[in-house]
């Protein structure tokens, strides 16, 4: 679900939603005419080159380079430590092997090797040369990331780009994923309900103090699952999160509670980054811990995410991507647990994973992944998918996309147990959406390959 939106773009950004809609409907009968067909914007729209408009389904050559122009591989092929690959507490008897990713060649020259799985098939590996292709037609103006699992457990990645500093991408670079973000909130509240921490169904003031009294005296009858489900009533204030009309999200949160809601708690669905940022102001108090280090401590170390940071509007890590930023802006400081976090493709994966039964490693109780993949009911102009526990639901794949000036994400799990992380920098093709949408020549194939659970 996109955060950021561009002045002029809306026929656009819907065109896409229209064929991400009409990939992931099909489920497990994807069909790749539907997906890798040219995009309905088409090129003359003036956003999307007719270039761009090709490479969802790219000639095999860009794919690979002869010998003679990789780098050298000649050492033999370095093991490479995933520590999110390997679930913690398996939920069935006989749990898959966990595949062992090793370093391969080259896929262009100057670029980082790809890790590939010792067991990877021909056909999951055609899925990973759609991808390099998709990331090398971005080069050299956008920086990309990839990464897909089997059962929960990755079995590629890649990353390509530069930093800040010129120098070349690595598979320990993070990524800004936006709304991705989300998911931590999410598991996070999830993590605290099945503890009997957090009561779903209670209103959100009767677990959480906030900073002001509310003025709107509907605010009391918000509850959590409201929240989660951005069934709340609150608008979205944009002017907040992307307006510099708060310094930061504890300064919005301030201001939201001061202000009246849009539409009666669990009327209708409005997504808004306020849901989001009250729950961490929940998950704090609760905690009695910065909403770091809390999400830290309950949902990431659990699922050896170690790398994952929240970064602020300007902020340039070393060894990340770089992101062209507008002067004066804060919305990774405004949007903070609804859209700051910065983490690897194969850490996302670790998150989007918890939200499937047959791939958890048992963080959530099967009940509680049940009830998180329940959507909300019928969205007003979105027909075909449904909003769950902080999860986009559409018929057979659930995730989470992102949107955020350069920052385009989307993370996925599918019903054939194959996941999918995607990256970039570039504001094309305009959102989180429209990401999945370019990459439906992938999806379809992944879609496409047998469940090895079965």
């Amino acid at each position: 679900m996109g955060d950021h939106r561009h002045p002029g773009r809306g026929g656009l950004i819907s065109r896409r939603r229209a064929t991400v809609r009409r990939c992931l409907l099909a489920g497990s009968v994807f069909l790749s005419a539907a997906c890798s067909a040219s995009d309905p914007a088409g090129p003359t729209d003036g956003v999307v080159s007719a270039e761009e408009s090709t490479t969802v389904d790219p000639p095999p050559q860009t794919t690979s380079v002869p010998p003679t122009t990789a780098p050298p591989t000649t050492a033999p092929p370095t093991t490479v430590q995933a520590t999110t690959s390997t679930p913690a507490t398996p939920t069935t008897s006989d749990p898959a092997p966990v595949p062992v990713l090793v370093a391969s060649r080259a896929p262009a020259p100057g670029t980082m090797p790809l890790v590939l799985a010792l067991d990877i098939t021909p056909a999951e590996r055609a899925v990973v040369d759609i991808l390099v292709a998709q990331a090398i037609a971005r080069l050299p103006a956008d920086s990309s990331t990839f990464a897909i699992a089997r059962n929960g457990a990755p079995i590629a990645t890649w990353s390509v780009g530069r930093t800040a500093n010129g120098e070349p991408l690595t598979a320990s670079s993070r990524f800004r994923v936006a709304s991705v973000s989300k998911l931590i909130v999410s598991l996070a509240v999830l993590r605290l309900a099945d503890e009997g921490r957090i009561a779903l169904d209670e209103p959100v003031l009767s677990q959480w103090t906030p900073p002001t009294s509310p003025v709107d005296p509907a605010f009391a009858r918000i509850t959590v699952r409201q929240l989660l489900q951005h069934t709340s009533g609150l608008d979205k204030h944009r002017g907040l999160f992307f307006d510099e009309g708060a310094t930061d999200w504890h300064d919005a949160v301030q201001q939201i509670v001061a202000l009246p809601l849009t539409s009666a708690p669990g009327h209708e669905f409005r997504y808004t980054n306020a849901d989001f940022v009250i729950l961490g102001k929940l998950i704090e108090q609760l905690t009695g811990r910065a909403f770091e280090d809390a999400a830290r401590e309950l949902v990431l170390s659990p699922l050896g995410v170690t790398s994952a940071v929240m970064v602020g509007t300007h902020e340039q890590p070393d060894g990340d991507p770089w992101y062209p930023t507008g002067s004066g802006r804060n919305y990774m400081e405004t949007t903070g647990p609804a859209g700051a976090w910065a983490m690897t493709a194969i850490e996302a994966l670790a998150l989007v994973r918890e939200f499937d039964a047959s791939t958890s490693t048992g963080f959530l109780r099967p009940e509680t992944i049940a009830a998180a993949r329940r959507g909300s009911g019928p969205i007003e102009n979105e027909p075909d998918w449904q909003y769950g526990l902080g999860l986009m639901v559409f018929h057979g794949p659930i995730g989470h996309t992102g949107t955020l000036e350069n920052a385009l994400s989307a993370d996925v799990t599918l019903p054939n147990d194959y996941s999918l992380m995607l990256s970039t920098t570039s504001e094309e093709p305009g959102d989180g959406e429209g990401l999945l949408a370019e990459s439906g020549a992938a999806l379809s194939a992944l879609l496409r390959l047998p469940d090895t659970r079965a």
